[in-house]
């Protein structure tokens, strides 16, 4: 029996991890998705979706839109940015990751996936 609902497309995940939330919509380009991780008034959920979905996409802006999150003020959703950027192991999120380590101010979980993230990038820094 066919849906009358027409079925989004998501990108597929190149990662192994079950995320939080479904990826949004692939048909969404990576500017929009960085206005919603910076919007602290969104949901949580349309953060996730955005955050999982820019992840999954990859590439340099999409690497740059999910550091823009570290400046947001959820922690839970700085803990999950964190995660992602050690999922991606880019050498260019480096600095941001040590930043939000080092910030004495920074909720501890958030700090804790922050060293994960630096951990699982493994290159000399």
């Amino acid at each position: 029996m066919e849906s009358s609902r027409a079925v989004e497309e998501v990108d597929a995940s190149p990662f192994l991890s079950v995320d939080t939330a479904a990826p949004a919509p692939s048909l969404t380009d990576t500017a929009s998705f960085r206005q919603i991780l910076q919007d602290d008034q969104a949901p949580t959920y349309r953060l996730y979706s955005a955050l999982f979905a820019v992840k999954n996409r990859g590439g340099a802006e999409a690497v740059e839109a999910i550091v823009v999150a570290l400046g947001c003020e959820s922690a839970l959703l700085k803990h999950e940015v964190t995660y992602v950027l050690g999922q991606l192991q880019e050498i260019c999120t480096i600095d941001a990751l040590i930043q939000s380590l080092e910030n004495g101010l920074e909720h501890p979980k958030v700090r804790h996936e922050a060293a994960e993230a630096l951990g699982s990038i493994a290159k000399p820094f």
